[in-house]
């Protein structure tokens, strides 16, 4: 049991000798917390965050702590994130070098709940320094700067950090530099957009290489909605073109022919027998012809010549006979 105790007590000793090497920062103290009140983009400018960091989320149920990547962050996008956490208390560490963003995803708070970890630049690491052995250009080259983030320069005391302009810059002119930093350890923070210069004081040491040049860029604003373009407009079809019906007319009807009117001859003056009666041959009366039905064709009516020449032909016979008994009776 005593050893049990030793253990634990070991361990316990050993984790508070860790956490006395980090720093512990309450998100939005000293006068603001994890909410929508708080200005967290100040409260995280105004600190230098080191690798081994922690930062203590302290919160309401009704908020959350999610790390989303950078596109997510700009436009407050909590459908993908990367960490989520809930439960009104979260530890997170900054356990590597570079830029970690964070929102709340409750509906509408991301838009003030939004927290962007400047990243911290140790100049020439992994496997350099502020020195004379150091490719400080090839290792500025391969970083991209934001406004926000921190230079940490870590040299010895034979060493110092100038802020100088472009001319100085090109001719390593120490004499009269912007800003002057010595001590060891110096931490710049690019708090603008634009190029930078630094330069070892020491005489020499700028022509041995002991030279930066920093080029900060704006944070990326937030992307601009994407508008929808409106499909393109799909050109109406005309519509179909109705066949126009025929008008509907009476029914056509076959001409009718009148019966013909009879000539009589005059009568003589002297007639001994009446003469015959002929009954006149009257033509067939066409009876009218029903509408047909649509689609049948209507059979054409027969010649109107035919028909004249049967009436002919009876008239002429039966005056013919006439003439012939008047002959006879005389």
């Amino acid at each position: 049991m005593t050893i049990l105790k030793t253990l634990v007590t070991l361990a316990a000793i050993a984790m508070l000798m860790k956490l006395a090497m980090a720093a512990n920062y309450t998100v939005g103290d000293p006068n603001g917390s994890w909410d929508q009140s708080s200005d967290l983009g100040k409260w995280a400018s105004s600190k230098t965050f080191f690798v081994g960091d922690n930062l203590i989320f302290q919160y309401t149920l009704n908020h959350d702590v999610l790390e989303v990547s950078k596109p997510d962050f700009d436009s407050c996008r909590a459908n993908n994130p990367i960490n989520s956490h809930s439960g009104g208390s979260t530890v997170i560490t900054l356990s590597s070098q570079g830029k970690r963003y964070f929102i709340c995803g409750t509906a509408g708070h991301s838009m003030l709940m939004k927290l962007a970890m400047a990243a911290n630049y140790t100049v020439g690491d992994p496997n350099g320094s502020w020195d004379q052995s150091s490719d400080l250009g090839k290792w500025a080259s391969s970083k991209t700067f934001f406004v926000g983030d921190n230079l940490i320069f870590q040299y010895t005391l034979n060493h110092d950090v100038l802020e100088v302009s472009k001319p100085d810059f090109d001719s390593c002119r120490a004499n009269n530099p912007i800003n002057s930093h010595s001590g060891g350890s110096t931490v710049i923070t690019l708090s603008s957009q634009g190029k930078r210069y630094f330069i070892c004081g020491t005489a020499g040491h700028c022509d041995q290489g002991m030279k930066l040049e920093i080029d900060t860029v704006a944070a990326s604003a937030p992307p601009p909605a994407t508008t929808s373009a409106p499909p393109p407009a799909t050109p109406l079809a005309p519509p179909p073109a109705t066949p126009s019906a025929p008008p509907t007319g009476s029914p056509v009807k076959p001409p009718i022919s009148s019966p013909p009117t009879k000539s009589l001859a005059p009568s003589p003056k002297h007639s001994h027998s009446p003469a015959p009666k002929m009954s006149p041959s009257s033509s067939p009366t066409s009876s009218p012809t029903s509408s047909p039905p649509p689609g049948v064709s209507l059979p054409p009516p027969p010649p109107s010549s035919a028909t004249r020449v049967n009436v002919i032909a009876g008239s002429s016979l039966g005056l013919g006979f006439y003439i012939m008994m008047m002959l006879i009776n005389l």
